[in-house]
């Protein structure tokens, strides 16, 4: 039988890897969000731009996994209903826009608002160790530099 003190332990890490697997997830719909986006652009600026951050969110994801397996944990290896229903919502605003770059740069960033929110939130109220914790704050700030409302421009 276990002790208060093993209990309490074990559920501390349990929540510590929720947490991971919920940012891996939104990694992995940020990665395929941005993945259909540069299907869709016309821009070359703006393609460039969602190739850049599609490889930013492969790399997140790639390190969050490498985090989960040194908690001798199993990775989550999907994204979430809810990115699929934002792709699927992206599908009817191009449908409606008829395929505008500013109407899926928009999309995008709404997208990108969100997996910053959920990354705030995390640390706001996880109770990470101090190197998960920086490497989670890097890829915060990293998010929020690369959402630059100036980003292309053209597409604006």
């Amino acid at each position: 039988m276990k002790t208060t003190r093993e209990l309490a332990k074990e559920e501390s890490h349990d929540r510590l890897v929720q947490n991971l697997q919920q940012l891996l997830v939104k990694n992995y719909d940020a990665d395929k969000g941005i993945r259909k986006a540069l299907k869709e652009v016309k821009s070359q600026k703006l393609k460039d731009y969602f190739k850049k951050e599609a490889l930013r969110h492969h790399r997140y994801a790639t390190e969050l996994d490498r985090i989960i397996h040194s908690l001798n944990a199993t990775p989550l290896e999907e994204g979430s209903a809810v990115g699929r229903f934002h792709r699927i919502w992206m599908d009817i605003m191009l449908v409606v826009s008829g395929n505008d770059d500013k109407t899926i740069l928009s999309e995008t960033k709404r997208g990108q608002k969100a997996t910053i929110q959920e990354y705030e939130e995390k640390l706001k109220t996880g109770k990470f160790p101090p190197k998960i914790a920086e490497v989670l704050k890097r890829q915060l700030e990293e998010l929020k530099t690369n959402l630059s409302p100036e980003i292309p421009s053209e597409a604006a």
